[in-house]
């Protein structure tokens, strides 16, 4: 049987082959799936796999602060870059993109860390893709500040890590965590501050105080301070020049000219680079400590700002706390030079300052008593200091910022114009009756009672000699001759008011503010009050007070037109005009 199955299978094959071309075009529907398969497969294609993707490294930058200048912090700043350094180096998926270190900074503000601003401001390049710090504190300890800046960051899409809190802003699920630690942050911040001030102050009373900046000519130890032989004696030279009359720019320039180093240079060993200023010299020379005294808590903190203690907190003064580099009588005489050439160069300047405009120097506010600043924009006007500096002052017995609103020039011109053609038209107001020959009787009878006193006191001092009862007696009453003298001489100058009197007749009534006015004014007027863009108040020398309305656009000739009189308000202590 199977012999059979072999030879059919080989006819069928023969006749396959035994078949024509031509009949091939004509097979069935199998033989033209196997041809349409055979071309399908020479139009295969090879497609090679993609090579696998390299991710790009996280740039991560490292951000370090301690809060002091002292060495041991010094090394803690250091360590804390070491860290970040490694721990960025370590991980193959990081790069370091910087490390932001900063020390002797606060961490309340951060407008007050320029690393920390640094930082930011690379972030918002795209520079940093990472932050690492040590802690919410460090960071910031303050709950605003912080949250503000995290959410910055956060929204740049960059990640901040808080290792101490094990905290992840890219994991965090919500602020509320930050919150709270940030808020715990800045209460430790708060509590910390306290404690460190009661302790300090302790050590003020006691006089054990060694803390702060140490002072050019010193330096600290764990014993105390000890003088730095190259620095005293330029401190020394500072204040002997001082006490000869030189002024604090010529010797800024000389310690300049001579590479003299300034405290930063020596004490950190820097280049030096003739960094001396006036003001550095004026600080040498108001700093009692060079005298061996310490004078604690100049200055003190309050909401993160720093205040020169005026009166506001007690202050501890301790004698011969340290070795001295001058005596108390060399600075004695150049504080006093100091405050000489102040006060010359002061008055210089309000002189020249005067000299500038008519008004200047002489305007003062009604509200709160500040000075009056010239401004111009379309048109000249004065506005008070206080207001304009947003000061608090006290008005009408609380304390709000001056609500002055400026005045202008013009019409301040115009007010004083108006007195003047008051007084033009009827001079007879400047007759203010003479009271002089009484009050020199008065006067002369109170001097003949000090003489006596004293002519007794002289007695009695020749036969018990001086004791300290009878020296205090002796200066109180030279110092009432004194103040009778004073008045008696007062009274001997001439009457100002017939200067005035002369000046206001000879110019008579115009109608508009002249040139000629402003000699008037600052010849007879010692200051003006403004008390609102519409009251001026004019204080003469001759003691006449007068008030007009600067609403007044036009002067002159109407005033000429109806009697003038005036009348004396006790109250006010003024001319009132009717």
């Amino acid at each position: 049987m199977s012999g059979k199955k072999v030879q059919v299978g080989r006819s069928r094959m023969l006749e396959e082959l035994a078949r024509p071309t031509w009949e091939a075009a004509s097979a069935g529907p199998k033989e033209k799936t196997v041809e349409r398969r055979a071309e399908t497969r020479q139009k295969v294609e090879k497609i090679n796999a993609p090579a696998p993707v390299t991710q790009r490294k996280l740039r991560v930058a490292g951000y370090a602060r301690v809060s002091t200048d002292l060495d041991s912090q010094e090394t803690s700043i250091e360590n804390q870059c070491d860290h970040y350094k490694s721990l960025i180096e370590a991980n193959p998926a990081w790069e370091l993109a910087g490390i932001y270190a900063e020390s002797g900074v606060s961490g309340t503000k951060a407008d007050t860390r320029p690393e920390l601003q640094r930082l930011m401001q690379d972030c918002e390049a795209g520079a940093v893709d990472v932050i690492v710090t040590k802690s919410i504190s460090r960071f910031a300890r303050n709950t605003s500040e912080c949250l503000s800046m995290v959410r910055t960051l956060t929204s740049l899409g960059i990640r901040l890590i808080f290792e101490k809190e094990n905290i992840d802003t890219e994991t965090m699920e919500s602020e509320f965590l930050l919150t709270l630690l940030a808020a715990f942050a800045e209460s430790e911040s708060a509590s910390i501050s306290t404690n460190q001030k009661w302790a300090i102050r302790k050590r003020f009373q006691a006089g054990t105080y060694k803390g702060g900046k140490v002072p050019y000519g010193y330096r600290r130890t764990k014993k105390g301070y000890i003088i730095h032989p190259a620095e005293a004696a330029t401190v020394r030279r500072i204040f002997y020049a001082l006490a000869d009359g030189k002024g604090t720019l010529v010797i800024a320039r000389e310690l300049n000219g001579e590479r003299i180093p300034t405290w930063m240079e020596s004490y950190k060993g820097l280049e030096t680079q003739g960094k001396w200023r006036s003001n550095s010299i004026i600080a040498i020379v108001r700093n009692e400590f060079y005298t061996g005294d310490s004078l604690y808590q100049k200055t003190f903190m309050e909401n993160y700002k720093k205040y020169v203690n005026t009166g506001q907190l007690d202050q501890y003064l301790n004698e011969a706390d340290h070795p001295a580099i001058i005596d108390h009588a060399t600075f004695e005489q150049a504080n006093a030079m100091i405050k000489s050439h102040g006060e010359r160069l002061g008055r210089e300047k309000a002189v020249k300052d005067t000299k500038r405009y008519v008004f200047s120097g002489k305007l003062i506010c009604g509200l709160c008593g500040g000075h009056m600043r010239r401004g111009k924009d379309a048109r000249a006007f004065y506005a008070c200091e206080n207001h304009i500096h947003k000061r608090t002052v006290m008005v009408e017995g609380t304390e709000a910022p001056c609500p002055m609103l400026p005045v202008f020039e013009q019409d301040v011109k115009n007010a004083f114009a108006t007195a003047l053609n008051r007084l033009a038209a009827d001079p007879s107001i400047l007759a203010i009756p003479d009271d002089g020959e009484a009050e020199r009787e008065r006067l002369e009878a109170q001097l003949q009672s000090v003489k006596r006193r004293q002519s007794v006191l002289h007695d009695r001092a020749l036969a018990d000699r001086y004791t300290a009862e009878l020296r205090e007696k002796k200066a109180a009453l030279d110092s009432e001759e004194k103040i009778i003298l004073d008045a008696l001489a007062k009274l001997e100058k001439k009457n100002p008011v017939d200067d005035l009197k002369r000046a206001v007749v000879k110019r008579g009534v115009r109608e508009s503010f002249m040139e000629s006015d402003e000699k008037l004014f600052k010849a007879f007027v010692d200051h003006a009050v403004l008390w609102s863009k519409e009251k001026a108040q004019f204080h003469f020398t001759c003691g006449l007070v007068a008030e007009e309305d600067m609403r007044i656009e036009k002067v002159g000739r109407s005033y000429t037109e109806v009697p003038v009189r005036t009348e004396f308000d006790e109250q006010k202590g003024a001319f009132t005009w009717q």
